[in-house]
């Protein structure tokens, strides 16, 4: 997983580093397998390191080969290999075969625009103490957390909220109205937490700091990628070929991998995917005791008939209370969804066999699977109707003996009408 904290100073060089240590310390969960930091210019850096590519010398802080430019990055970049090569024809030196080291060499070449060459998911820091000048960047949707606190002396960052707190520089309150846009949508928007002066950076930016500030540049929107991508002939085959790659690439690892698999269709299609380039892969599975909600069957199912390693854990309601806490701490936020207890558990269970598991997560996000996204198109439609015909659709919903669609009829604003 890995994490990276770190401070900016505009105004002063020789910055102190004291609280680097209690930053690092904040997400050492992160990270436990190594820690660096760096401490010089106008910046102090941490890094907690999870070993997954170049587990030997794959160390961070990483460095060009005049250590003027520093590095600390949290992710995977799938396509390096595409670059080494090149880079190395252009004169380029890897001390490493860390697949981060690319975007040193990469930043040297072609400056910061290199990012949009990128295939992976991330979270940077890159430090050019030649023109002091910093860049932290994330990744094209935002896989990776990336949090930062601006104000007239300097910019803290870190991929956790806690590891900015702990700098002991941040003093922050509740943000006003967080609470009631969460608990009505589930998330917070845009770059908003529920700390009043810390922000999320948001998905497809980097942000240029040098001592005259801050500047945010977009690399990367989701919109015009889809509108370039819908002009595709066959996209059933465009998104298999899409999917299949991906799984390949992030199956790029120097330690164990598996897979989590919830017996639905999202992490049963990954699993599945991944078996054909690593039979015999290790899948692990929470069931319940509740029938209800247990879909290990289909889980077994599949691991069985695609010859998978089936490994399976029970959660009971003690268990989940007395595990709530912690995973909230985790997040940095209130949980809306349970689930994220139970893949916590999950993980813990799934570390004593492998490092890096594959996920079906995210996939109803891409493709509009819940069906409250649905809710956004009806009121669209409601609203184009002459007053007499809505009245009417109001009229028919109301009457209809399901709490959900009245709730939904009054959240769309059909009670206005």
């Amino acid at each position: 997983m890995c994490g990276i904290v770190g401070k900016y100073y505009f105004k002063h060089y020789a910055a102190g580093g004291n609280d680097i240590d209690a930053m690092m310390q904040a997400i050492y969960h992160r990270g436990p397998d190594s820690s660096g930091k760096y401490i010089g210019g106008r910046a102090a850096l941490g890094f907690q390191r999870l070993s997954i590519i170049d587990t030997v010398s794959g160390h961070q802080p990483l460095y060009n080969e005049t250590k003027t430019i520093v590095l600390l990055a949290n992710g995977e970049i799938y396509n390096y290999k595409e670059f080494v090569p090149l880079l190395e024809s252009k004169g380029h030196v890897f001390s490493t075969r860390s697949d981060c080291e690319v975007i040193i060499h990469l930043y040297e070449e072609y400056g910061i625009e290199f990012i949009s060459k990128l295939n992976g998911m991330f979270a940077f820091c890159l430090y050019d103490t030649r023109n002091d000048v910093m860049f932290i960047a994330r990744d094209r949707v935002g896989i990776k957390p990336l949090y930062y606190h601006l104000n007239k002396e300097a910019i803290i960052f870190g991929s956790e909220i806690k590891g900015i707190l702990a700098s002991g520089e941040v003093i922050t309150d509740e943000a006003t109205d967080s609470l009631a846009e969460y608990l009505c949508f589930r998330y917070l928007a845009n770059s908003r937490t529920f700390f009043s002066s810390v922000n999320a950076l948001e998905p497809g930016t980097y942000i240029r700091i040098s001592p005259s500030g801050c500047t945010f540049e977009t690399f990367w929107n989701l919109s015009r990628y889809v509108l370039n991508y819908a002009q595709a002939g066959d996209l059933v085959e465009t998104i298999d070929a899409a999917l299949t790659s991906s799984v390949q690439r992030q199956m790029m690892t120097d330690v164990p991998l598996g897979t989590q698999l919830s017996g639905g269709v999202d992490s049963s299609l990954v699993s599945k995917l991944a078996a054909g380039y690593s039979p015999g892969l290790k899948t692990f599975t929470v069931s319940f005791f509740e029938s209800a909600y247990d879909e290990s069957a289909y889980a077994r199912l599949l691991a069985d008939s695609a010859g998978l390693e089936y490994h399976q854990i029970r959660v009971d309601g003690k268990t989940f209370a007395d595990t709530l806490p912690k995973v909230i701490w985790y997040h940095d936020e209130p949980l809306c969804h349970a689930n994220s207890v139970h893949m916590y558990l999950l993980c813990k269970y799934a570390r004593q066999f492998v490092t890096v598991l594959l996920t079906g997560e995210g996939a109803d996000e891409l493709f509009a699977g819940y069906p409250r996204y649905q809710i956004c198109r009806f009121g669209d439609a409601y609203n184009k109707l002459n007053p007499s015909v809505a009245s009417l659709v109001k009229s028919v919903l109301k009457g209809v003996p399901a709490r959900k669609i009245v709730i939904r009829v009054d959240n769309l604003g059909l009670g206005a009408r």
